[in-house]
């Protein structure tokens, strides 16, 4: 610490010392190289020692406010670190700080709040478990359009840069295309799958699947605007129906039926991984897609992009 430093720091110590000359002596000292600037503010009977950047570090911020009562409010905050340790306290607005008492029983004093935000979705491909193995799965035709939280409330109960909640509103439409077999639907109106006639070229079949979302995430800022998110969503599959198209000669056929059974709520489980908004999600579906007994077993992850997630 320069001796410039050292001088506005025993002038704002000096100006608290009649505050808490009655208390025990609270000691705590920080060495500090280089400072870029050092700030004392006197205001409504505070003290506040403010100083920014350090030797090698620019990014540094300390700050401590000594209050009448003779309590010291401590901020640090290291912003080139690029890791943030989940629920560590590093925001360093008046939504968030940590309050040190002279007795050095440490008290946090925070502030919760609302707000709103609108987000975009992705974009991924579906891997089907479990599914029968005579079901070759066509990539191109198993995929996802994920716009499960359009838009949203979020609640942010220890500051922007902690923990905290989402709850969202949105839509999500998924495809299972298969390359070798066809869906059909037998006399008694169960979902089932066989092989194409011959004959046939350009075969697709398909089922596609609408539903409306609704996520609860919680999302943790790990540093350099990186945010990892977890939670579930309920899934309100409004539509799901089964097209198949193939081709004999010159003369191009379509088949299409609703009526699939499948069940019409659906729970999920969701993450994302992201950086400034851009990033990966993934999309777990532990449930069967069709009621049971209904038809054949179809649970699937989706890996895919996510931008604004």
């Amino acid at each position: 610490m320069n001796y410039k430093t050292t001088i506005l720091l025993a002038a704002a110590m000096g100006m608290a010392t009649t505050a808490w000359a009655e208390d025990s002596a609270y000691n705590d000292s920080i060495n500090i190289t280089n400072p870029k600037s050092v700030k004392v503010i006197e205001k409504d009977g505070k003290v506040t020692i403010e100083i920014n950047g350090q030797k090698d570090n620019d990014d540094y911020l300390y700050s401590r406010t000594i209050e009448p009562s003779g309590e010291s409010v401590v901020n640090e905050e290291n912003r080139r670190f690029g890791f943030q340790i989940p629920f560590v306290d590093r925001d360093r607005n008046d939504k968030n700080v940590v309050k040190h008492r002279n007795d050095k029983n440490v008290v946090k004093r925070r502030r919760s709040y609302f707000s709103a935000r609108l987000n975009l979705g992705g974009f991924g491909f579906a891997l089907p478990l479990n599914a029968p193995d005579a079901l070759n799965f066509k990539t191109s035709h198993t995929m996802e359009w994920n716009l499960d939280h359009l838009i949203n409330v979020v609640y942010y109960p220890q500051g922007r840069r902690r923990t905290h909640f989402m709850l969202g509103f949105g839509m999500q439409w998924r495809t299972y295309g298969i390359s070798n077999m066809r869906w059909t639907r037998d006399d008694a109106g169960l979902i089932a799958y066989s092989p194409w006639d011959e004959g046939l070229h350009k075969t697709k079949s398909f089922i596609d699947s609408y539903s409306l979302t609704i996520p609860f995430m919680i999302i943790q800022p790990l540093g350099s605007e990186v945010k990892l998110s977890a939670g579930v969503k309920a899934c309100f599959n409004l539509n799901a129906s089964v097209h198949n198209s193939f081709t004999i000669g010159d003369i191009d056929y379509t088949e299409h039926f609703g009526n699939i059974h499948h069940r019409k709520v659906t729970p999920e489980i969701c993450g994302a991984l992201t950086w400034e908004g851009i990033g990966v999600y993934v999309n777990y579906t532990p449930c069967n897609f069709f009621k049971s007994g209904k038809g054949p077993d179809l649970k699937c992850v989706t890996i895919g992009l996510a931008i604004a997630y």
